[in-house]
C-alpha cells in the first residue's frame, strides 16, 4: 500500500526528526503554548532522558528552560514558567517599535 500510519511517523513517548523539528520551531519563535501542546499531545519531554533526546538549544529563551524543567514533574515550576511566558510576551505587545535609526 505504501502507507505508513500516522503514529509511526509522529510516535508518542518517542523523540523522532519531525518532534525535534517542531520542537525547535516553537522555541525558535516563540510559541510556547504550542509547544507545550505538542509535547503533551506526544507525551514528550516528561524524563531528563527525554530531554537529551529533543536534542534542544533553548538556553536562549528563558521561557522554554522553565517551560521543559516544569514537565519533569514540578508543578510550580511550571506554572511559574506559564506565568513567566505570559509576562514576556505581554511586554513586547506592548513595547513601542523602535526607529530603526
Amino acid at each position: 500500500e505504501g502507507v505508513l500510519p500516522l503514529d509511526k511517523l509522529l510516535p508518542r513517548r518517542r523523540v523522532c526528526p519531525f518532534h525535534r523539528f517542531f520542537i525547535h520551531f516553537c522555541i525558535d519563535h516563540d510559541l510556547p503554548t504550542a509547544m507545550l501542546l505538542y509535547l503533551q499531545k506526544y507525551e514528550l519531554a516528561t524524563t531528563m532522558d527525554d530531554l537529551k533526546a529533543l536534542e534542544l538549544q533553548h538556553a536562549e529563551k528563558p521561557w522554554a528552560s522553565l517551560l521543559l524543567v516544569g514537565r519533569l514533574g514540578n508543578a510550580h515550576l511550571f506554572a511559574a514558567s506559564l506565568q513567566h511566558a505570559t509576562t514576556v510576551f505581554h511586554g513586547r505587545s506592548e513595547s513601542p517599535p523602535s526607529s530603526g535609526s
